[in-house]
């Protein structure tokens, strides 16, 4: 004769295997969601890559590269100039160091990583700061400002991490009044 099952032990086996098998399919609900976040992050990486690729190439932005590169040297005293007639081509100009703005903001609020603007634009961020730099500084001096573009030298320093220092500087052009 068999002795009777225990049924509390019964129960409690059963329960044992249904919370293994609930244990088990929340952590592969885990990982799948986990999957699932990160290709829809690299699907947003993709896309907005692919739009300031874009943007980059626009023609009101190709403009602006080819006016910035004829002007070579003379830029800032250019610019200077524009800025005091209040020339349309002043505001036209200052499209590509708010687009160059634009990316540090983005990288500062984490909006996009550092790593993807260096591999998308690697040493143009370098060269192009490089061309406005005199302009930039002129502007930040006539305005006893030091906030202008700010995020425009942060992106370009690489400051994917912001420092204190980086954060307490950096304040968006739209804060500052350069874009009007």
């Amino acid at each position: 004769m068999t002795p009777d099952p225990n049924w509390a032990d019964v129960a409690t086996a059963i329960a044992a295997i249904v919370a293994a098998v609930g244990v088990g399919a929340a952590f592969i609900a885990v990982l799948l969601t986990w999957r699932q976040l990160l290709e829809a992050r690299r699907a947003r990486l993709a896309e907005m890559t692919s739009d300031l690729s874009q943007r980059w190439d626009e023609d009101k932005l190709l403009w602006v590269r080819r006016r910035v590169s004829e002007l070579g040297t003379n830029l800032a005293t250019e610019m200077q100039e524009l800025r005091a007639e209040k020339h349309e081509d002043y505001f036209k100009l200052l499209r590509e160091p708010n687009y160059l703005e634009d990316l540090g903001v983005l990288v500062r609020h984490e909006g996009i990583e550092f790593g993807v603007i260096q591999d998308s634009f690697g040493y143009l961020l370098v060269e192009r700061w490089n061309r406005w730099r005199p302009f930039v500084e002129w502007l930040r001096e006539e305005a006893q400002d030091e906030t202008f573009l700010r995020e425009l030298r942060a992106a370009r320093a690489g400051h994917h991490q912001p420092t204190d220092e980086a954060a307490a500087l950096a304040v968006p052009l739209v804060t500052t009044g350069i874009r009007n």
